[in-house]
């Protein structure tokens, strides 16, 4: 008989640790994971780490603990009782360890080290892991990240394939929040566009908008780093580039298809999407009606 593998995934390892119930996990493509764990004893637990020292782990205290002994590094990092609504972000290389009484409810969120290091590296951001210990702490209300992990909640009941887009949105907002609270700047009011700034890439955007345009290019045009132009514009516009630029591209394709003899897949191409067919998905999506629908319409 084929032996069992032991699951070496990060939910399976600290599932074996830890041995209470969970009320649900969710898997994100970027290797964001999340469990709610659900303790209904009121006797004492002991809850060590599974994990390696490869992850961080956000923890979100979604009921208080009537008490709580945390260690890391051997050492009592806090004791006593713990507000519901509390946080905290601890390194698994810091061998966590906590001694807990009564009933709990608790999110948490492991972040694999290497997919902060990773991503940094790509958007050019330097950042130094602090040393291991409770980086922060403080209430759900205070922080973005939080309520970047608390999203992940609402859509937990969610497995459709939808479902597991919406997972990885919501993860790749909480790992951008992360590194924001690592370098010292989650919570502090992202600059927003200057007006020169957002009409240097608007014009940008017009002046190729039959041809592919990447983050970098509208990151350049703006004369910021990509990351910073993603944050501030979003402040700014409430949306991000690549949706303003999706939208652009909608509006000036209305435009051609009321004005304009020319067929649909022309002014797929002149709006710059690829075939006709991914054109007529992004129209249908963003008006209700399929392009030839529209034209049929306006055009009586």
């Amino acid at each position: 008989m084929q032996a069992v593998q032991p699951d070496t995934h990060a939910i399976g390892l600290m599932r074996s640790a830890w041995g209470i119930n969970s009320l649900w996990h969710r898997e994100a493509s970027n290797g964001i994971d999340a469990i709610l764990w659900e303790h209904d004893s009121d006797a004492p637990t002991s809850l060590s780490c599974g994990l390696g020292d490869d992850h961080l782990i956000l923890s979100l205290h979604l009921s208080g603990f009537s008490f709580a002994h945390v260690e890391l590094d051997g050492r009592s990092r806090c004791a006593g009782a713990l507000e519901r609504g509390s946080w905290m972000v601890v390194d698994t290389a810091g061998h966590p360890a906590a001694e807990t009484e009564g009933k709990f409810s608790l999110l948490h969120v492991y972040i694999p080290k290497s997919l902060l290091i990773s991503t940094c590296a790509t958007y050019e951001i330097d950042l130094t892991l602090p040393p291991r210990a409770v980086y922060q702490t403080g209430t759900f209300t205070d922080t973005s990240l939080s309520r970047s992990a608390l999203s992940l909640s609402e859509i937990a009941c969610d497995t459709s394939a939808l479902g597991q887009l919406r997972t990885d949105h919501a993860a790749h907002d909480l790992l951008v929040e992360l590194i924001g609270l690592l370098a010292g700047q989650a919570d502090a009011a992202p600059k927003l566009l200057s007006p020169t700034a957002l009409r240097r890439v608007q014009n940008f955007i017009a002046s190729r908008l039959d041809q592919p345009i990447t983050l970098d290019d509208l990151a350049a045009a703006a004369g910021l780093s990509k990351f910073h132009f993603l944050r501030a514009f979003k402040a700014d516009q409430g949306k991000t580039p690549m949706a303003a630029l999706r939208e652009m591209r909608l509006r000036k394709a209305e435009h051609l298809l009321i004005t304009s003899p020319a067929n649909i897949t022309e002014i797929a191409l002149q709006c710059g999407f690829g075939d006709h067919g991914h054109f007529s998905t992004a129209f249908r999506s963003f008006h209700g009606q399929s392009p030839s629908s529209f034209r049929a319409k306006v055009n009586g």
